[in-house]
């Protein structure tokens, strides 16, 4: 097995982490965030 493949792997699992790690944050904070600019446009 050449080094690519593990590589190659590799890449594509920490691709599906990152992916979750981004949906998890964006869910959180990012949502509070959005909310809290919307009620201060709307006072």
């Amino acid at each position: 097995m050449t080094r690519g493949i593990p590589i190659g792997v590799g890449l594509i699992v920490i691709s599906f982490v990152l992916t979750g790690v981004y949906v998890w944050r964006a869910n959180g904070e990012f949502d509070r965030l959005t909310r809290q600019i919307l009620s201060e446009v709307k006072s």
